[in-house]
């Protein structure tokens, strides 16, 4: 087994284990190339299924009409579940990435996600994250606790060794999973 065998590998391994241990999984999809890569990996980890989670992408409302219509397209043509969510009190103040710098990015991304994800009520993100890209996603873990209020506590983390998982969910908290964590840019 090559390196990009065996990233491959570990990724479908924490898909399928989120899926056997949490009760409302859901994958991220930005339309972006990690995305892009995780949606592969799902299709390829529950073969000849279709992923049995739902696919969510959470809309900022600037992307390109040809991405929208890409993605759409694309969960079409796999049959797969495709939700979107639209930060509409964000869109109602106008908020935009060149008025709003860092809020843009708060109300419409990281707000639009937490509402998402209460409104749905899911337990567990699947995410594209990867520990390469900057400081602070270098200490996440593959399985990332939140608290009830979407919190991320560095603090609060349960430790990782080897390949198991502690994917017990306490009341209130939810999971980010980032199955690409031990990805590099040149893998993806």
């Amino acid at each position: 087994m090559d390196h990009l065998e065996a990233l491959e590998a570990e990724a479908m391994y924490i898909m399928r284990e989120v899926v056997a241990e949490c009760e409302k999984p859901v994958m991220l999809y930005s339309i972006g190339k990690d995305s892009s890569v995780m949606l592969h990996l799902a299709m390829k980890a529950f073969y000849p299924e279709k992923p049995p989670f739902p696919f969510l992408h959470v809309n900022t409302t600037w992307k390109f009409k040809e991405m929208i219509a890409f993605r759409d397209k694309t969960a079409k043509d796999l049959g797969i579940e495709m939700l979107e969510y639209i930060n509409e009190e964000g869109v109602r103040q106008g908020v935009n990435p060149f008025d709003y710098g860092a809020a843009y990015t708060d109300i419409m991304k990281t707000q639009a996600l937490k509402q998402a994800l209460n409104k749905y009520g899911f337990t567990a993100a699947f995410g594209g994250g990867r520990r390469d890209e900057e400081k602070s996603r270098a200490k996440e873990r593959v399985f990332s606790f939140r608290d009830v209020n979407q919190a991320w506590d560095p603090k609060n983390q349960r430790p990782e060794l080897w390949d198991l998982y502690n994917t017990q969910i306490n009341k209130g908290e939810s999971i980010r999973v980032f199955p690409l964590s031990n990805w590099t840019e040149k893998d993806i």
